[in-house]
């Protein structure tokens, strides 16, 4: 689903958060109502995690949506930083994480 709760298109591009619904998916947090009304939003069970739906209807999971770095109004994802510095002969292990900024949030 897109920010806004809508479909997205199953293009392999448009990144949308993984959400489900269906006679198997749990009803709720047990004794966590407001956890549960977060996660139900729409009739739907969003489960944090961002992908991209195939013209093939595959799924292809990219990243958690607590994850995103907010940074100059701009969403960057981890997952891509972490991969495009592993990518690099000389880096061996690598890890994203957000900091606090005064400018860029």
């Amino acid at each position: 689903l897109s920010s806004s709760g809508e479909p997205v298109e199953a293009d392999g591009e448009q990144l949308g958060e993984v959400a489900i619904r269906g006679n198997m998916v749990m009803k709720g947090y047990l004794n966590y109502p407001q956890a549960t009304e977060e996660a139900f939003a729409g009739g739907y069970f969003r489960t944090g995690d961002l992908g991209v739906l195939h013209p093939d209807g595959y799924v292809e999971i990219t990243d958690r949506a607590k994850d995103i770095i907010i940074s100059g109004g701009e969403n960057i994802s981890s997952i891509e930083v972490e991969k495009a510095l592993y990518e690099h002969p000389e880096v061996a292990q690598v890890a994203v994480v957000a900091k606090p900024d005064e400018k860029w949030g």
